[in-house]
């Protein structure tokens, strides 16, 4: 009599629960290599809720997965089922119906549905899926069709404008010599600041694009209309010792040099106001 042969036991340690898990025939089929990660990990929970009888009647809702996966991203898991139903892994059996708080009835069509009654084989939908066909450039067609060539003026080579000097009030000349040439990308602007002295912020010689030569000429004119019309802000001197500073060019203008004379004439006009009150009272 021979001896008999030991077998390594690799049971799983189920800790008394069920076993889920996916066939090597649908884990190396073509549609679900293309199955994003979110979609694997639903069909897997999925799979937990299926106790080998209740297929066709597996009821999950999406906010059960949620916290199954740990996200609160519901749109996620949308597009997920989606994606399975499409690669035609799951089948939706009964629509869920939100008034009356029952969820969706999912089938998997890789398992034989029903009861010994009423037994159905297993469709296998996801051995009919293909890949989507794509281009020569390897683009899909529809997002193909929607690419144009570019319009015939911007595929020309551009040219370069030659210099015109822009007046005070920020317009060119309207000279034969230097047309205005509307496939021009750059304009070289040589501008002169608003006070005379020199190039403006924008600085001469640089090119810019049209809209912003425009820009440039626009703001060069309003500041020469304005440059005589508002003066600039000039200094009194401090309130408190009499000293000059620089009162600033925006808001009201400043009253003291420092925060240090600031405080010296809060405090004596609140001294004034205290002796003021005493006297009223006296």
């Amino acid at each position: 009599m021979g001896k008999k042969r030991l077998k390594a036991d690799h049971r799983a340690d189920t800790r008394s629960g069920g076993w889920g898990g996916l066939p090597h025939c649908v884990t190396d089929s073509l549609a679900y290599r293309h199955l994003s990660f979110c979609a694997r990990a639903v069909l897997i929970e999925i799979v937990r809720e299926m106790n080998g009888y209740n297929n066709g009647e597996i009821g999950i809702s999406q906010r059960q997965l949620s916290e199954r996966l740990n996200t609160s991203n519901f749109k996620r898991i949308g597009r997920a089922i989606a994606e399975l139903m499409e690669h035609g892994f799951v089948d939706v059996a009964v629509e869920g119906q939100w008034k009356e708080r029952q969820a969706r009835q999912y089938r998997l069509t890789f398992v034989n549905t029903g009861k010994p009654g009423s037994f159905r084989p297993a469709t296998n939908d996801y051995r009919d899926w293909k890949t989507p066909r794509r281009g020569k450039s390897g683009v899909e067609p529809v997002s193909a069709e929607g690419i144009k060539s570019a319009e015939p003026v911007s595929a020309e080579a551009p040219i370069a404008a030659e210099p015109v000097s822009a007046g005070r009030n920020g317009k060119l000349p309207d000279s034969p010599s230097h047309p205005a040439e509307p496939v021009s990308s750059l304009i070289v602007c040589h501008t002169q600041s608003p006070n005379g002295g020199g190039s403006g912020w924008w600085g001469a010689g640089r090119a810019f694009s049209p809209a912003a030569a425009f820009l440039a000429m626009l703001i060069d004119g309003l500041a020469a209309e304005t440059s005589d019309i508002i003066p600039f802000k000039k200094s009194g001197g401090c309130e408190e010792c009499g000293g000059s500073f620089d009162p600033g060019c925006r808001g009201l203008p400043k009253r003291f040099c420092s925060e240090a004379c600031r405080r010296r004439a809060e405090k004596k006009r609140a001294r004034a106001r205290k002796l003021a009150s005493c006297g009223a009272e006296a």
